[in-house]
């Protein structure tokens, strides 16, 4: 459970690596990696990356893959984390659409300010909990918390 929560941070970042280096490595430009928010979407740009470039990084000795790939989380790990990120993009979204500042939302939740960009931020020390209470907090009924869940499924 500690894994899942220490890479709910990073779980919709691209991860490029080469055995025995850091991921990160200079000689392999960003723009070789396409932009994306979900495991599938990284696939499919992965796929439709021109043959070049993919053979490129390919042929350097990278491996190129999903972070739930590279960090062999089975489905239910995957799951769990994109549920928790859904739901902090969905308080964030709410606030902002209501026009509540952090420290507005954090009054109502009986939180501090600092607590709730955390949350924002999907870490991994918010618990489901408060995230659930976020949303209630915007006004959120039970059904569209269920749909935020959903949509990290």
């Amino acid at each position: 459970m500690q894994l899942i929560e220490a890479l709910t941070s990073v779980l919709r970042v691209f991860v490029v690596t080469r055995p025995g280096l850091p991921l990160l490595d200079s000689r392999i430009s960003t723009a070789d990696i396409p932009p994306v928010s979900t495991d599938q979407e990284f696939l499919a740009a992965v796929d439709a990356l021109p043959f070049r470039r993919k053979a490129r990084l390919e042929s350097a000795g990278f491996r190129v893959g999903s972070a739930a790939e590279f960090l062999n989380l089975s489905l239910e790990e995957t799951t769990f984390v994109n549920m928790r990120l859904s739901l902090a993009g969905a308080v964030r979204g709410r606030r902002a659409r209501l026009g509540f500042s952090q420290s507005e939302l954090a009054r109502r939740l009986g939180s501090s300010q600092s607590r709730v960009a955390k949350l924002e931020a999907g870490e991994s020390n918010v618990s489901f909990d408060l995230l659930v209470r976020a949303m209630l907090a915007t006004g959120a009924k039970s059904r569209e918390v269920g749909q935020a869940i959903a949509a990290g499924k």
